[in-house]
């Protein structure tokens, strides 16, 4: 009976390893973009700037309790909208998604750890035609998670892709900046928003910003600002 006990066992805590492991490699990604006060999910806003054009902004954080890494960031669209990187950095590059209700992509494989309480934030140029308002779009987010095992061995999870679609609403009302979740920092590795500084909001108490400082030197110094619910510029 001892023997049967054992041997039964064995497989049990294999396949509870297994299932913690599934569990516990979820990258649990999770995508913000501006808003107003009436701001439905799924719904990524775009602040007109008077010629039916401005910045999509929007950030990326996880509620995994790991280091995430973000191995690539890509936006499916279709015509007539028109998706740029802005200043032509090439952070965001223009290639073919083989998709036929969304033929075009823009995608950024800069690669960069992610963790909780910390969101990333990046900008894109959108361009609507006459009369159109708004447009779907599909944003994937590849990545994958980073524990650290006893004795410091990391051990790296699958790739999982985060897919969600979006309507890109063109905004004539002034926005607010980004949800920064409480207790949260915002920072960016976009070259474009580091130049010309972010903007988000946060709700609740203890919220925060992490901005960069861009020196004439070209060198940049992070800092953090704290905001009690209110817009923060960087």
């Amino acid at each position: 009976m001892g023997i049967s006990l054992i041997k039964f066992a064995a497989p049990i805590k294999q396949g509870a390893q297994l299932l913690y492991a599934l569990v516990a490699d979820q990258t649990r990604i999770e995508l913000n973009g501006k808003h107003s006060d009436k701001t439905r999910s799924n719904v990524l806003l775009v602040e007109n700037d008077s010629t039916d054009m401005g910045l999509l902004v929007f950030g990326i954080t996880t509620r995994s309790r790991y280091s995430i890494e973000i191995l690539k960031i890509a936006i499916d669209y279709s015509i007539p909208l028109q998706l740029m990187d802005p200043k032509k950095m090439g952070f965001f590059q223009a290639v073919g998604s083989g998709d036929e209700r969304f033929p075009f992509r823009l995608i950024s494989e800069q690669r960069f750890q992610l963790r909780s309480m910390l969101m990333h934030a990046f900008a894109l140029i959108a361009q609507f035609p006459p009369g159109i308002r708004q447009v779907p779009a599909r944003i994937s987010v590849h990545a994958r998670t980073i524990r650290t095992l006893t004795g410091g061995v990391e051990s790296v999870g699958r790739t999982q892709i985060t897919s969600n679609l979006y309507r890109i609403v063109l905004a004539d009302d002034r926005l607010l900046g980004i949800n920064i979740p409480p207790n949260h920092s915002l920072t960016t590795i976009q070259p474009f928003l580091i130049q010309c500084g972010l903007t988000a909001s946060g709700y609740g108490a203890n919220s925060s910003a992490l901005v960069r400082e861009r020196f004439n030197g070209a060198t940049e110094s992070p800092g953090v600002a704290e905001h009690p619910g209110t817009n923060t510029d960087g």
